[in-house]
């Protein structure tokens, strides 16, 4: 009888030992979720600081003028071509603002060289101002989307709809990547 008692004892112990409730862990940090960055965002992050290099006169001259901030500038240069001032798209706008040729006639600066980068951001920048300015829309994300989506649709679209459209996401992350100070 006593052994059958010490063995009882020893498997409570056992038992309590293997099988008790756990205690309580400490609430572990959370870990931000980390994702590998897209092939465009890649492109981006080389492009821009080549863009700002090479063509940050062009740009503040163009902003002065035209009155349109310089970031907006470069990061519709990134979105673009990535500053590829050769960059021809399927409808036909050209360099590296990607204007169309009736773009052109319509700011009046048909005739000049689209494919020459600087001029090809005057053309880019006029044709921002003239979004604003003829077209009314005094709103910067509507003008920014307006550029890429032409004004007559944008004046359709609800505010929602502008603030969803990639092309404006695209926008604002280059705009972020853009190092404060760079332009005066």
């Amino acid at each position: 009888m006593a052994r059958i008692i010490f063995v009882l004892i020893i498997a409570g112990i056992c038992f309590g030992v293997f099988f008790e409730k756990p205690k309580e862990s400490p609430e572990l940090p959370k870990k931000e979720v980390l994702r590998a960055p897209t092939k465009w965002e890649v492109a981006m992050q080389r492009a821009l600081p080549k863009i700002i290099n090479n063509y940050k006169e062009d740009v503040e001259e163009a902003g002065r003028k035209f009155n349109v901030n310089p970031d907006i500038i470069v990061a519709i240069l990134v979105v673009e071509s990535m500053g590829d001032p050769y960059a021809l798209s399927s409808k036909g706008a050209r360099g590296c603002m990607q204007t169309l040729p009736s773009t052109d006639v319509e700011i009046n600066m048909q005739g000049h060289d689209s494919f020459d980068c600087p001029t090809s951001i005057m053309k880019g920048t006029k044709y921002l101002t003239v979004l604003r300015g003829r077209y009314g829309l005094t709103d910067p994300y509507q003008a920014i989307v307006a550029y890429s989506d032409g004004p007559t649709r944008v004046k359709n679209y609800t505010e929602e709809e502008i603030l969803n459209k990639s092309y404006l996401w695209k926008i604002r992350a280059v705009m972020r990547k853009i190092p404060e100070g760079t332009f005066l």
